[in-house]
């Protein structure tokens, strides 16, 4: 897995991207530039979470306000890392109105200072019928970043390059589902910054963006937004605790620390460690716990599994957690 650097140097996860972008061509290559036409009047996203890869679905609806017009059309396929880089996304698809296009693949070349740095972007060409809407889907296959300095992690979903078009993102709703992946129990809600002399961490509520609002479910967190004309970078993510980290418990007072801080109840530790468990297969002796799983989707049981057949990770994860759930709710 390629790591890189992105807004601080302790963060570190690799971004699967994101809206669709115009693009414009000089001396050969293609690179993002402004549509004053165009607009993206609505997006849908739906991004399927799995334990070994992530598959994205996005729609969007693009009017165009002025005459008929041909345009170059693209999406990053890369991390944005700012390193020279190969595409990091993989079974890349488009429709326009329904009917699959082809789709090429360019790097775009960016010299910043006195080096030169390589991006490659899948790219289409596409009519836009004169005062009327477009509609452009594309599907690909993403996979989980991580970072190197807590037991996390991390999906990206960029919605920057919506800003390469004319106006605001008229509504947009990108929805993270990962009902076959961990419960919402599992999201980090918080975030960390080390102390300047990188021996301690705070821990600090995500604070909301204006504009922008998230609504976090059971299986499902789902950001949504209205008129809202996105930063050139920005970005929306979601990220797990992942406890499957044989070094998980290296992270024993990072977890506490980042559960405190998202005020994770007693139910919720109790909830959290029979996931586990449930996502293995465990048969609970306990019945009204049993139903419980049974009524869940993904609950599959399997005879003859025991806690013994968690990976390390999953054991130590499980056993800070029945630690955490014994203390009294005023210490935690």
């Amino acid at each position: 897995m390629k790591p890189y650097f992105i807004l601080t140097i302790f963060l570190i996860f690799k971004t699967a991207y994101g809206d669709i972008g115009n693009l414009d061509s000089r001396q050969g290559n293609i690179y993002p530039t402004k549509n004053t036409n165009i607009s993206m009047s609505r997006e849908y996203v739906y991004i399927t979470l799995k334990e070994n890869e992530i598959n994205v679905y996005a729609k969007f609806w693009m009017y165009n306000n002025d005459k008929k017009s041909r345009e170059k059309v693209g999406f990053p396929a890369d991390s944005n890392c700012g390193l020279n880089s190969s595409l990091e996304i993989s079974n890349f698809w488009c429709k326009v109105n329904s009917q699959k296009i082809k789709v090429k693949t360019k790097t775009i070349k960016k010299k910043i200072v006195s080096r030169t740095f390589k991006r490659p972007w899948y790219y289409w060409e596409m009519d836009f019928a004169a005062n009327d809407t477009t509609i452009v889907e594309v599907g690909y296959t993403g996979y989980w970043g991580e970072d190197g300095f807590s037991p996390t992690l991390y999906f990206t979903y960029l919605i920057g390059t919506g800003n390469t078009w004319a106006d605001s993102i008229g509504y947009g709703k990108i929805i993270f589902d990962h009902t076959n992946y961990l419960s919402t129990n599992f999201v980090t809600k918080c975030y960390y910054e080390l102390s300047p002399d990188w021996d301690s961490r705070r821990f600090f509520q995500k604070i909301s963006r204006p504009g922008i609002n998230v609504q976090y479910n059971e299986n499902t967190t789902i950001y949504s937004f209205q008129n809202y004309l996105p930063k050139k970078d920005e970005m929306l993510s979601i990220s797990f605790i992942d406890y499957n980290s044989a070094y998980i418990d290296k992270f024993k007072e990072y977890i506490t620390s980042l559960l405190k801080c998202q005020k994770q109840t007693k139910e919720q530790l109790y909830d959290m460690k029979n996931e586990i468990l449930a996502r293995k297969g465990y048969i609970f002796q306990n019945e009204k716990l049993l139903n419980e799983y049974l009524n869940k989707s993904w609950y599959k049981p399997k005879k003859n599994i025991c806690i013994e057949d968690l990976s390390l990770g999953e054991f130590k994860f499980y056993c800070i957690l029945a630690e955490l759930e014994k203390l009294s709710k005023q210490k935690f």
